[in-house]
């Protein structure tokens, strides 16, 4: 009973892998409102090669999609997109920007874009000096450290927690000067 089990799992999984990789299913791209598929894709800052990978996925099952509703809904996404609010958002989620947005707006993604992903570095850096001095206070609660090497800890768990105070005033600061100089307000 567990070999039967076991087997089907990784004919899941398997099947699951495969489909993965599609960017539609069946399913998918035979009910597919393709305004619709366009217009989600703009709004998440997908390239316009995407329609390649929907047409390769339907391709599979003989439908062929329909470019004109896709494109324009894929605009119609942009416009959504490629505002200052969303560059902004990209940047602190740490995602990245493909180059999507028309000339027009690309600017005001982009300084959003930049204050974001600013904010999101100095995040990340923040959350490396927590995880280091986490580990260095359990290295300092372990058994078998002796006094010189207790020393030493608490002097290097001294310059991370200045560290971190440093990069969380800083944190604070970019966070309230995007929001003072964006329309993209927290």
């Amino acid at each position: 009973m567990q070999h039967g089990f076991v087997g089907v799992t990784a004919m899941v999984l398997l099947a699951w892998g495969v489909s993965a990789c599609a960017t539609l299913s069946e399913g998918e791209c035979r009910t597919a409102n393709w305004y619709e598929l366009g217009r989600l894709d703009g709004a998440n800052g997908q390239p316009r090669s995407r329609l390649n990978n929907h047409a390769e996925a339907c391709g599979e099952y003989g439908i062929i999609p329909n470019p004109e509703a896709y494109f324009q809904g894929r605009d119609d996404g942009l416009a959504r997109y490629c505002t200052p609010e969303s560059g902004f958002e990209v940047g602190r989620s740490g995602g990245s920007y493909q180059g999507v947005c028309p000339p027009g707006d690309e600017a005001g993604f982009l300084a959003g874009y930049r204050d974001g992903r600013a904010i999101h570095q100095v995040s990340q850096e923040l959350a490396s000096v927590e995880r280091d001095i986490d580990r260095l206070e359990n290295r300092l609660a372990s058994d078998g450290v002796d006094e010189d090497e207790r020393r030493a800890l608490r002097l290097e768990i001294r310059a991370l927690d200045r560290e971190f105070r440093s990069l969380n005033r800083e944190l604070v600061r970019m966070e309230s000067n995007a929001a003072t100089r964006g329309s993209w307000k927290r």
